[in-house]
């Protein structure tokens, strides 16, 4: 089981520990947590999970933007099936999503859209962004390896930008693994820079169970 496939798990830490080892043993393997604030960490480790791995929070201020390519567009009805199957060929097999998880994901916020980029109806990348409060939330950027080297993320990211502006955002939020060199150097191109926040990720191992 994957760390975006997780439905987000309700009650106090005797429950969650018991509705985890249920997962754990219908899995066979670890279960990890969402991505939580520090102010959420407790719960899950009276639980029995252990700090994986930290994510950064990057931050920038929403600036106009023109709107881009033509083949760079945007959708509130995307083909979930078709971002699975280059957020499969994007990412390693944790950080996949499935289908299930970018529906998820998708509608996280009251509104939300999918960035595309698209050649001769072929999908070479995307990008799911959400609007809430005045905060863009940048929640997923994935581009096919055989497609990378073209500009696609920086494009998507235009895009996204001015999509925000429209609705009236004026920060731009997303995540990102610090040693996630290529994205983290995407991201400061376009002006998103470190917060002091840090979001965990945790993991309940499969030998913890009884």
């Amino acid at each position: 089981m994957n760390a975006g496939s997780l439905r987000l798990l309700r009650g106090n830490s005797g429950f969650l520990a018991e509705a985890t080892e249920w997962v754990a043993r219908a899995a066979g393997g670890p279960v990890f947590s969402p991505a939580l604030y520090p102010s959420a960490v407790r719960i899950w480790e009276r639980s029995g999970y252990r700090e994986l791995l930290r994510l950064n929070v990057m931050e920038k201020a929403v600036r106009p933007m023109p709107d881009g390519p033509s083949w760079i567009t945007t959708t509130a009805e995307p083909d979930f099936a078709a971002l699975e199957g280059v957020d499969r060929a994007a990412f390693d097999r944790f950080w996949h999503m499935g289908a299930g998880g970018l529906v998820e994901a998708f509608r996280a916020t009251p509104r939300s859209v999918v960035v595309e980029a698209r050649q001769d109806g072929t999908l070479l990348g995307y990008a799911m962004i959400g609007v809430q409060a005045g905060s863009c939330f940048v929640q997923r950027v994935a581009v096919d390896p055989t497609s990378r080297g073209q500009g696609l993320g920086s494009a998507m990211m235009n895009k996204s930008e001015a999509w925000a502006r429209q609705v009236g955002a004026v920060t731009m939020i997303l995540n990102v693994r610090p040693d996630n060199e290529q994205a983290r150097s995407l991201y400061s191109r376009h002006g998103f820079s470190d917060t002091v926040t840090t979001l965990h990720v945790l993991s309940f191992p499969s030998d913890s169970l009884h």
